[in-house]
């Protein structure tokens, strides 16, 4: 949702357009990380502005969690994910 809340006798301010940018390019980690190294359950977490705090949940409930930019090619790591 676009809005602007403005003070009555200032300026109004440019106006930036959210849609012309790309923002998970900005929020995303730049490289692959993991979390809970040796954990049994594996999850594959694109990261798109992903909280840390879910990271930590998953890995304090025995997950190992490996964080991909939200560029990463998923179809690569589709054989480590799949239903056993």
């Amino acid at each position: 949702m676009k809005g602007r809340i403005i003070v009555e006798g200032d300026k109004a301010p440019g106006f930036v357009d959210v849609n012309s940018q790309n923002l998970a390019a900005q929020v995303s980690t730049k490289e692959v990380r993991v979390f809970g190294k040796g954990n049994p359950l594996k999850i594959l977490a694109v990261d798109c502005g992903i909280k840390y705090n879910i990271i930590r949940s998953l890995v304090k409930r025995g997950a190992e969690v490996k964080l991909v930019p939200w560029n990463h090619d998923i179809a690569s790591e589709a054989g480590c994910y799949a239903r056993r």
